[in-house]
């Protein structure tokens, strides 16, 4: 019996992830007993045709059956152990797959237990003090007290959106209201003064655990001075973020823009022999250059800079191609290079990929960063999407169901879409979940000990408490997307 339970959960567990539909359910047939077989597929059956498919016409129905027998081997292992922390991760699991309450019926009906129901989304997320635009959730204050510092106002108000989006889609999802308080920093109103506001924040609630923020570069050196000083941990989700003052509980849950690089650039010299390299005129663009300098070196590779608010890019393509117009006036390219990388974001790309066609620069093998990440690059008409390759670490052309789920979450209950935002700050709540928050040096353990399967890809941490993610690789080839 225990056995055939094992065979059960184990084949589940990998078909459900290949994304193989229920007819295809092949392990099936390594349970002796036709009437087992028959027994489980009745379940699902039952259960599926209790959902609404209204709800999810979004998703192929038969993914949520696949999901229920999923569901349903998971409960086998709890029916062998009765270990209540199984029972708990299956819940949760099982909530992440939109079906808490399917799971809380079964094992009402199986197992005889009372589970409480999901409850309702609470329409209004914030208790909002206009005086100071400090936002906080009506938690258990008892909870561990989490900080985010975002920008909630201002210019960047969209951003600090958008990670809020990803925040309580985490919370939603997994239930984590029962260990969590959450409060929110605005890091625009609150600039003037900002240490000073900081702290003044920490000192008015006694429960706050952790900082989780700035999104800033500007404002990271800041808020480990006023970590440091309270003695608590940061993690800080500036993109290629620096340690300045070597504190011991600083984190960085961000891109690693040297990680990057390196992998770009890997890429690059196994696809390329000569390459062109364009980049703005800016600390971001300086930045890059250096790191792929050091990565591929200057041999066969140009650089070419241009101003970061320009949209007219003939000066920097001529020289880029060392173009030349021949007696009908066309132009020829003098300099040999077959691929340039694009050092900027998509919105740089959109405008310079057809200039770049305009002045017979076609047949190029074109390169950007995790910036272009987007469905976004495939506006591009598809005679620019010849050859186009970029990094990127959530696959917004994924089919898989955690990332379906999330993305219909965000646009059941925000109307919007996923980005990298989004994704980051639901992947950061995941990640506070696994935190053994005891002591900072069992938080410090807890993170640095850990590997993360996160919508941004699998996660750790190293010595220095900078993240490492693995990148994906995105290829655009006569309009067609496949992704590695």
């Amino acid at each position: 019996m225990k056995k055939k339970y094992e065979i059960l959960l184990n084949l589940c567990r990998a078909i459900a992830d290949k994304g193989c539909y229920l007819k295809n359910y092949s392990f099936l047939y390594s349970l002796s007993n036709a009437s087992e077989k028959k027994e489980i597929l009745k379940e699902a059956d039952k259960i599926a045709s209790e959902l609404n498919p209204y709800e999810f016409s979004k998703i192929d129905f038969s993914l949520f059956k696949r999901n229920i027998i999923y569901i349903i081997s998971k409960f086998s292992k709890y029916r062998l152990t009765k270990d209540e922390k199984i029972l708990n991760n299956i819940l949760e699991e099982a909530d992440s797959l939109g079906l808490y309450n399917e799971a809380a019926n079964y094992a009402k009906t199986h197992f005889n237990m009372e589970i409480k129901p999901a409850k309702e989304r609470e329409d209004s997320y914030f208790e909002t003090n206009t005086d100071t635009q400090i936002y906080k959730k009506d938690f258990n204050p008892n909870n561990i007290g989490i900080l985010f510092l975002l920008p909630l106002s201002g210019k960047f108000k969209h951003i600090g959106e958008k990670c809020i989006e990803g925040i309580f889609s985490a919370f939603d999802f997994f239930h984590y209201k029962s260990r969590f308080h959450l409060y929110f920093f605005d890091t625009n109103i609150n600039r003037d003064d900002y240490n000073e506001k900081l702290k003044n924040f920490y000192n008015n609630y006694g429960n706050i655990r952790i900082f989780i923020g700035p999104l800033e570069s500007s404002l990271e050196t800041k808020t480990v001075q006023v970590a440091k000083t309270i003695g608590i941990p940061v993690i800080s989700l500036v993109p290629q973020g620096e340690n300045s003052l070597n504190y011991k509980y600083y984190f960085n849950h961000s891109i690693n823009l040297k990680d990057e690089i390196e992998q770009l650039s890997d890429l690059i010299k196994k696809e390329s022999y000569y390459t062109g390299v364009l980049y703005p005129e800016s600390s971001f663009g300086l930045k890059v250059k250096n790191y792929f300098l050091q990565e591929h070196g200057a041999a066969q590779t140009v650089f070419i800079p241009y101003p970061k608010n320009t949209v007219d890019f003939r000066r920097e393509i001529i020289l880029l191609g060392k173009l030349e117009k021949n007696k009908d006036n066309e132009y020829i390219q003098k300099r040999d290079i077959d691929s340039v990388f694009i050092a900027d974001d998509i919105e740089k790309a959109l405008l310079i990929i057809p200039q770049l066609f305009f002045y017979d620069m076609k047949d190029l093998k074109i390169y950007g960063l995790n910036l272009w990440n987007s469905k976004r690059i495939l506006q591009l008409e598809k005679k620019y999407q010849k050859s186009i390759t970029f990094l990127g670490l959530v696959n917004y052309f994924a089919k898989n169901r955690r990332f379906l789920y999330f993305s219909n979450y965000l646009k059941k209950y925000f109307n919007d879409t996923p980005d990298f935002y989004s994704a980051l700050l639901y992947d950061t709540v995941k990640i506070l979940n696994r935190l053994n928050f005891e002591t900072n040096n069992s938080m410090k353990e807890s993170l640095l000990n850990g590997k993360f399967y996160l919508l941004t890809g699998e996660t750790s941490f190293d010595i220095n408490g900078m993240c490492r993610k693995k990148f994906k690789i995105f290829k655009i080839t006569n309009g067609t997307i496949e992704v590695y």
